[in-house]
């Protein structure tokens, strides 16, 4: 499901907070 460039948009964009909105998201 992840993906290396999305590892490197997520890491970018903040990490966990990013990581958890997705998580809610989906």
């Amino acid at each position: 499901r992840i993906k290396r460039g999305d590892l490197v948009m997520i890491e970018a964009m903040g990490g966990g907070f990013t990581w958890g909105a997705s998580l809610i998201r989906w």
